[in-house]
């Protein structure tokens, strides 16, 4: 009963902490983005608290950086265009990571929710790997097809950041599925008499 209990009050601090992430990730990002200034392909903004800095900054990956400065040629805002669709993936992440802690926090261990929510954050993180080669394609299509920037290339890059991305979406799906067949082993010693 002990282990129960310390696992529904780890949940309820993870989904604090949550909370507590997805909000400051959020409000930074918003500050970065409005106040920031591109530099070498990164959103940077310092605050000065009288001798204390603090150093904010949202990069983009090789690839994007590229489009990130024809955006911003082209007098749009890179880092709403590109940033947000980087932040997209991982609010939904931690939208499902809430649920399946939420899950936990009612005791609710072995189900198939919980497989299901693991498989989403896994197929929320493939899905990451699509939109990292497919939108920068995308963004330079619609440039083309506006005529804002014509010389502008079209990059297809499939590097180390894919690799995590297709990796951890792997991981995170092979433990959804070991989850799912320890929901079973559990229902049928339940059902053994």
């Amino acid at each position: 009963m002990s282990i129960m209990n310390n696992i529904v009050s780890l949940s309820r601090w993870v989904k604090y902490l949550l909370v507590f992430i997805t909000l400051l990730q959020m409000s930074s990002f918003a500050m970065v983005m409005s106040l920031g200034e591109l530099e070498n392909g990164a959103y940077l903004y310092t605050l000065n608290w009288g001798g204390f800095y603090s150093h904010f900054s949202i990069d983009f990956e090789h690839t994007w950086q590229s489009i990130a400065q024809v955006l911003e040629a082209e007098g749009l805002h890179a880092g709403w265009i590109l940033g947000s669709v980087e932040l997209m993936p991982c609010l939904v992440i931690y939208f499902f990571l809430y649920r399946l802690f939420s899950l936990y926090q009612t005791r609710q261990i072995f189900t198939q929710a919980n497989f299901n929510y693991l498989s989403y954050i896994a197929l929320t993180c493939l899905a990451w790997l699509f939109i990292s080669l497919l939108y920068p394609l995308l963004i330079t299509l619609l440039l083309r097809v506006f005529e804002r920037a014509e010389a502008t290339s079209f990059y297809f890059s499939f590097g180390s950041q894919e690799l995590y991305y297709l990796l951890t979406s792997l991981v995170i799906y092979c433990i959804a599925w070991i989850m799912k067949q320890a929901a079973e082993l559990h229902d049928d010693a339940e059902l053994t008499v």
